[in-house]
């Protein structure tokens, strides 16, 4: 079902309805839901950085799902997921490009400063 709107007129312009057939996947977005939290982020050591918020999926009506959710608990700095990583319920095929970036874990800019500092007198200690 798709529904366009006027605003200025506050009215409805036009429906449009999809005829589906029984045993035929659809295309459809759905959201990605992110659950746990990394104990980087936790001890500030890290951030966790959500790039991609919908995937485009392809499943039987029936079986569509709104969200899949994805657990970052036993992520550490560096790590990411990427569609590819994902782990679809049966039946389901990943539309989105397989490279693309959903969740990563950085290095938080207080601790990315810290280990900058570290290596600078690192490099003191070994020229000394």
């Amino acid at each position: 079902l798709q529904v366009e709107h006027n605003s200025l007129l506050n009215r409805i312009m036009s429906v449009s309805l999809q005829k589906i057939a029984v045993g035929d996947s659809q295309k459809a977005t759905v959201g990605v839901e992110i659950i746990g939290e990394p104990e980087s982020v936790r001890n500030g050591l890290g951030m966790l950085a959500t790039l991609l918020h919908e995937l485009e999926v392809r499943a039987l009506p029936e079986k569509m799902v709104a969200n899949i959710t994805i657990d970052t608990a036993n992520m550490q700095v560096g790590d990411s997921i990427r569609a590819g990583d994902i782990v679809l319920p049966e039946g389901f095929e990943m539309l989105t490009n397989a490279e693309a970036l959903i969740v990563s874990v950085q290095m938080s800019m207080s601790a990315a400063g810290a280990h900058k500092a570290a290596m600078a007198a690192s490099d003191k200690e070994l020229v000394a």
